[in-house]
């Protein structure tokens, strides 16, 4: 049981871990958008 317990939280942590980095690069690439933005459109 301590053995799926182990798993269990691994997993949880890899989960919450992976989704911090995807929600970390879509607001790199949302703010790198925004500042692109205002040139673009004043060309």
């Amino acid at each position: 049981m301590v053995r799926e317990t182990r798993g269990l939280m691994r997993d949880a942590s890899r989960f919450i871990v992976g989704f911090g980095l995807v929600s970390m690069l879509m607001d790199v690439v949302y703010e790198g958008a925004l500042s692109v933005q205002g040139p673009l459109l004043a060309s």
